[in-house]
């Protein structure tokens, strides 16, 4: 679960628990390019921190997206941050495309399909180390998962 902050006005704007709100959301980092968002789970933890404020850029097309690249996305209930994994081949029930995200404490689990429309942004600033990456899919490739 996520607090949203406006890193203008440093207001508390949120939560966003429905479509409508993520949807205002969506346009609201459209316009300003950017905003800060207070991350209060520990998915991404040591990388991203409980409390921690991380400034999202407003997301574009696919080609922004690169294993690990760090994202925003709505879940259909919540904002979640993890990192990005795959592109699905294969689109979903609606004929959407999608992606596959994981975060660091289930690096060997795929989270369920994210729509592309529900990206809200990429975190800016952020890269998880190399050796950490490294770490992470050789994991995988051992656990032949990945």
């Amino acid at each position: 679960m996520l607090k949203y902050q406006n890193m203008e006005d440093r207001q508390y704007s949120g939560p966003y628990h429905d479509q409508t709100s993520f949807d205002s959301l969506k346009e609201r980092i459209k316009k300003q390019g950017f905003m800060g968002i207070r991350i209060i789970s520990d998915s991404m933890d040591p990388f991203i921190q409980v409390g921690e404020e991380v400034t999202v850029s407003e997301f574009v097309n696919n080609k922004q997206l690169q294993r690990f690249t760090p994202i925003l996305y709505w879940d259909g209930k919540k904002l979640v941050c993890h990192y990005f994994w795959n592109q699905s081949r294969i689109p979903n029930a609606d004929g959407k495309q999608t992606i596959v995200t994981r975060s660091l404490k289930q690096t060997k689990s795929n989270d369920v399909p994210v729509p592309i429309e529900n990206i809200l942004g990429i975190v800016v600033g952020r890269k998880l180390s190399a050796m950490k990456r490294i770490s992470i899919l050789l994991s995988n490739i051992f656990s032949s998962t990945g």
